[in-house]
């Protein structure tokens, strides 16, 4: 078995937040590993979290704060199932370690590089 320690193995992730009245959707997408690295794998996840959620709007702050909690706190929450998706997926390969992703603050990654959509469902 190869050692996924001497592989580079890049990630790229990027979320579409869809709230409405009472529900808002988080649709997490993630690649790990590309053609052009040495990775022995390729990993494309697409998630969906659905989240109830109980909410007055009363004044644009609202909505801005609304906005910042799903951006920040729903990402964050989906993050180690996707880690435990990769570890899984790469724990059967037989070809090479599982590759365990590192505990990471990905909300602030994604939102640096402006990797989180924010859509209000009518």
């Amino acid at each position: 078995m190869e050692n996924t320690d001497r592989f580079e193995v890049e990630s790229d992730f990027s979320a579409k937040v869809a709230f409405g009245e009472e529900q808002a959707y988080i649709i997490m997408n993630c690649q790990i590993g590309n053609d052009d690295s040495q990775c022995p794998f390729i990993i494309n996840i697409e998630l969906t979290g659905i989240f109830d959620i109980e909410f007055e709007k009363e004044d644009e702050r609202d909505m801005e704060q609304l906005k910042q909690l799903l951006s920040q706190n729903a990402v964050a929450i989906l993050y180690p199932y996707i880690r435990s998706l990769v570890s899984d997926i790469t724990s059967k390969a037989n070809a090479f370690d599982t590759f365990i992703m590192p505990v990471a603050n990905i909300a602030k990654a994604m939102k640096e590089n402006n990797k989180i959509e924010i859509l209000e469902l009518e």
